[in-house]
């Protein structure tokens, strides 16, 4: 059993380099091209830069088409927006505001009626998101009344077919209960439908694994501290696993 410990690193190790990669790009004001992305062979790709950002504005697609409202600034993704230090408006932890950003794709995408799909990965603390004006996902609801404004906080996917080469993103994203932190400090990820699904499930099993790791280790340590009591270490070690078991649980599987 002594060299338990170090398999079980290799293991997961192991089960680890299995998981999907992410590929990145900068958006630059608001534009992102992914014109040379091979959604096919490249799988995800997370996007991160300079996204347009409006705020205590709940702006529909519609309402910025239009024109008539500026950014208040270029906000760079990932990020908690009371971070943001170079607009003029200082932005607080609770509050409401909109995403913009126009991502560039390849013809073949929309010629090949090819299903991608858009993950938010966490949003503080309810978001709505559309893609060229349709609505694709949305999580608790977004507000500007804090009484109106129904928390939720979990990753979420969704697909959709572009119809367009050219995707216009807007997420509006309200924070009325986190005193930490606000809006989206977590990549938005776009891909294939596929692809982001066969991750989600890849994180779950992973979640289950590790589980089942701690489980398996609280039940043994125990039983060896039951056996032989003297030797304190099995305590202190079982309750470390049952620490990092409820953390696990408290995080989520997210998926």
């Amino acid at each position: 059993m002594s060299n338990f410990p170090a398999r079980l690193v290799v293991g997961i190790c192991f089960f680890l380099s299995f998981c999907p990669g992410y590929g990145e790009y900068k958006a630059k004001r608001g534009i992102l091209s992914l014109k040379e992305w091979d959604f096919e062979q490249q799988g995800i790709v997370q996007l991160n830069g300079e996204w347009e950002f409006y705020w205590n504005k709940l702006l529909s697609p519609e309402e910025i088409k239009k024109g008539g409202v500026v950014p208040d600034c270029y906000i760079i993704q990932p990020a908690d927006w009371a971070d943001v230090k170079e607009s003029f408006v200082l932005f607080k932890e609770k509050g409401y505001g909109t995403y913009r950003l126009r991502v560039l794709i390849p013809s073949r995408v929309v010629t090949h009626h090819m299903q991608l799909g858009l993950r938010v990965e966490e949003c503080h603390t309810a978001f709505k998101a559309w893609v060229n004006g349709i609505p694709v996902a949305m999580l608790g609801k977004v507000s500007s009344d804090s009484s109106s404004y129904i928390p939720a906080m979990h990753p979420v996917y969704e697909g959709f077919v572009p119809l367009s080469d050219t995707l216009d993103i807007v997420i509006q994203a309200a924070n009325f209960i986190d005193n930490n932190q606000g809006g989206l400090d977590e990549p938005v990820s776009l891909g294939l439908f596929a692809h982001l699904k066969k991750a989600s499930n890849r994180r779950i099993m992973l979640f289950m694994f590790t589980l089942g790791i701690l489980f398996f280790m609280i039940v043994h340590h125990c039983f060896l501290y039951i056996l032989r009591p003297a030797d304190s270490y099995n305590l202190f070690f079982m309750l470390v696993c049952v620490a990092m078991a409820v953390m696990t649980l408290w995080e989520g599987e997210k998926t």
